[in-house]
């Protein structure tokens, strides 16, 4: 039988297979390894985006969680501090994105080691002063975020990246 998202979350939940809590009303906010592919019954296969929040002050972090519970299939696999190894934490919650904070958000120089150990890994840095930010993945790609909201981050999260143009 073909469960939805939420009502596999809620198996989950019950079964003990997330290794952390939840905290939201629907779930998304699942620190652990317990999240995979599942079918649901209207779309076929359904697959979560795990997303790991990594050296952003504590008002952020409750900002982008909220962000987040309003989807779910965006899931928050973890959460690390500035001193902590971003690589070896991409590594061990299997993430498909990270969400970070700098005051420099174009800056990818400090993210392309762990873009050439992930390549398919999007990095989204939103600016410490305001409510802008880019997103950085390895093709190279980097494209600016004019505004973040909610809807925004939800969909730079799920949208492919774009296609690779053939070197000349």
């Amino acid at each position: 039988m073909a469960r939805t998202p939420e009502a596999h979350r809620q198996h989950l939940a019950r079964s003990g297979s997330f290794s952390g809590p939840s905290s939201s009303p629907n779930g998304s906010f699942a620190l652990g390894l317990g999240c995979a592919n599942i079918a649901d019954e209207d779309t076929g296969t359904f697959q979560y985006v795990r997303i790991l929040l990594a050296g952003m002050s504590n008002m952020l972090f409750s900002i982008i969680t909220a962000a987040l519970a309003e989807a779910p299939d965006l899931v928050v696999a973890g959460q690390i501090g500035d001193d902590e190894d971003l690589s070896a934490q991409v590594s061990r919650t299997n993430a498909d994105a990270v969400i970070t904070q700098s005051d420099t958000p174009a800056a990818i120089d400090h993210f392309v080691p762990l873009l050439h150990r992930f390549p398919e890994l999007k990095v989204v840095v939103i600016h410490s002063a305001s409510n802008s930010g880019f997103v950085h993945q390895l093709r190279p790609y980097s494209a600016r975020l004019p505004e973040l909201s909610a809807d925004v981050l939800q969909a730079v999260l799920r949208t492919p990246a774009p296609p690779r143009r053939p070197r000349r």
